[in-house]
């Protein structure tokens, strides 16, 4: 038995970093020559969240609850701006120290307990993971009845008992196929890529939206309809209540921000670019969706919010040349929206967030691969074919998620002022100052489930709709969980930190052991840079094979990483830390 598991054991790689049960080259800190993603980078990942097909159409959840345009798009303006301000903070940790969000869930519940962490973040991903694939397979499938009228109206050989047709499965198996290329990529290689893909997904979401317009000789009903249906305090916690389902349809991202930011060419990279793409850019594709379903509706008396199902019925009812190249060229971007969205931002978050579980036999590649196996468990057509209220669910994780998010920004801006022990991060011996008690951070565990508690009851109402709460109080409190457990979390741990302070606040290492900072970040931290660490106190955290202590380590010469060409560097293998 012990001989399969070494079968399977990963070994050292070109990086040189020693895989232990706490560490492989994906979880330790990232080196200079990994760090690609400048400020259009982190734009092109939140427009092109934004342009996923979920959240094109999430504004007909808004409008259904009984608010109008205008205050839909409140909404969408409102929790934009606040996923924008909670990922810059919580993303920060991996722009400053370049590490991932699984390293600081050993923050957030020590040593042991991190994995409560991760479980709730790579459950999420997964299940996304999942669900994008199945909405990639429709936009697929619309490309291609664009090439052939004899699959635009392909017969479906299943009986109605099973939740989906012939046509649906094909292009969802055509989707995970198509998307081996691009999760055999490494994060730092796809920069360039993304921002191209956003920009022609942009484009293509602009020429649905005037297409719409222009076949139905207006905006259409619902951009007319100025007033709400509903008033009072109904309309305010209905409002709450959008606002939250709103920011739990894009928090995933903002939760895990760290294993994307650690990627930032500089610590701040990720400001003007979040900014740009989440707040300013992706704030008009509900937009368009809206305007574009409100044009349906006047053109055909339905309203069709998927953009695909609106090319579709195009095609049905005027299959010319014009409108298929048309319809061709827009599908083509998104199911390319769908591809790299899918892979960035859930398929290489689970793998990263998996890799903390098992580092000695997992790393993001064989991440991306369990993912693509996990996707047919899920069973994705489930969620959409079914009576099953995904909906709800998925934006219900938010009742998880807030109160994570509270306490990583209170963690990370206020109880540690920024300064982490990165050594540490790497060590479960009694003496490392994230062991807490016993392994477990007792202030950020008894934080969540208290601010996690209340939200439960409600969520479980909504996600079966069997279960009634005569508890007006507490559906209000899951209406807005999102404020709720944000602030509980934030300031409960703030709290319990300050009557309990944990031990090592303000420590960071005599040194750069892991080679990750700039040498004016060293500056700025106040630490040596490696090359001036003497090698007995550098072999207390690292193996060092080659260490030329001039900095002529890093001439001209290249070498090939990860299938870009960096900067030799200095030959040195982390290990476990002693201390």
């Amino acid at each position: 038995m012990r001989n399969l598991f070494e079968v399977f054991a990963l070994k050292e790689d070109k990086t040189h970093v020693k895989v232990t049960s706490l560490q492989n080259p994906d979880l330790v800190p990232l080196p200079p020559h990994r760090r690609t993603w400048d400020l259009w980078g982190f734009a092109a990942y939140w427009l092109m969240h934004n342009m996923a097909l979920s959240s094109f159409t999430s504004a007909a959840t808004i409008l259904s609850y009984g608010l109008s345009v205008p205050y839909a798009m409140a909404v969408v303006l409102i929790g934009n701006a606040m996923t924008a301000v909670h990922t810059i903070l919580n993303g920060q940790p991996g722009g400053d120290h370049h590490i991932s969000f699984t390293s600081y869930t050993r923050i957030l519940f020590g040593s042991k307990g991190f994995y409560l962490g991760i479980f709730i973040r790579a459950s999420l991903s997964v299940v996304w993971y999942a669900s994008q694939a199945w909405l990639g397979g429709l936009m697929l499938n619309t490309l291609l009845s664009a090439l052939s009228h004899h699959y635009l109206t392909l017969e479906n050989t299943f009986p109605d008992s099973v939740p989906f047709t012939s046509k649906e499965l094909i292009g969802f198996c055509l989707f995970q196929l198509g998307i081996i290329p691009f999760i055999i990529k490494m994060p730092h290689q796809v920069k360039g890529y993304m921002a191209i893909s956003a920009a022609f997904g942009y484009m293509a979401i602009i020429g649905i939206c005037v297409a719409s317009v222009v076949d139905n000789g207006g905006n259409g009903p619902l951009m007319s309809a100025h007033s709400n249906t509903v008033h009072g305090s109904a309309f305010s916690w209905t409002f709450v209540k959008s606002l939250s389902q709103w920011y739990g349809s894009s928090c995933s991202g903002t939760l895990n921000k760290p294993d994307f930011t650690r990627f930032s060419k500089h610590k701040y990279s990720q400001v003007p670019g979040t900014i740009i793409g989440k707040m300013l850019l992706a704030t008009f594709v509900p937009f368009m969706g809206i305007v574009s379903a409100s044009a349906s509706k006047g053109r055909w008396g339905t309203t069709i919010w998927k953009p695909n199902q609106l090319m579709d019925t195009w095609m049905e009812h005027n299959y010319s040349p014009g409108v298929r190249a048309g319809c061709f060229f827009a599908a083509l971007a998104l199911t390319n929206i769908q591809l790299v969205f899918n892979s960035v931002g859930n398929c290489w978050a689970f793998s990263m967030d998996f890799a903390g579980v098992m580092p000695r036999y997992m790393n993001i590649r064989r991440g991306t691969a369990l993912a693509c196996v996990l996707i047919w468990v899920i069973q994705p057509w489930t969620m959409y074919n079914t009576s099953t209220n995904f909906g709800t669910v998925m934006t219900g994780f938010s009742v998880f998620i807030s109160p994570l998010i509270g306490v990583i920004i209170c963690d990370y801006w206020i109880i540690r002022r920024r300064r982490l022990k990165l050594s540490d991060l790497y060590t479960d011996s009694p003496d490392g100052i994230y062991y807490f008690y016993k392994g477990y951070n007792v202030q950020g565990l008894v934080t969540f489930f208290v601010a996690l508690a209340p939200g439960l009851p409600g969520l479980i109402s909504s996600a079966n709709p069997s279960i009634k709460l005569n508890n007006e109080g507490i559906m209000h409190y899951y209406y807005g969980n999102t404020l709720f457990g944000w602030f509980i979390g934030f300031f409960l741990y703030w709290a319990l930190c300050t009557i309990w302070k944990p031990k090592g606040l303000g420590e960071m290492d005599e040194g750069d052991y892991y080679g990750t900072y700039w040498p004016e970040e060293c500056e700025y931290w106040g630490v040596l840079k490696q090359d001036q660490i003497d090698k007995k106190t550098l072999s207390k955290y690292v193996s060092v094979d080659e260490l030329e202590t001039e900095t002529s380590a890093t001439n001209s010469e290249t070498e090939e990483i990860d299938g870009a060409s960096v900067e030799k560097q200095p030959v040195i293998s982390v290990k476990e830390s002693k201390v």
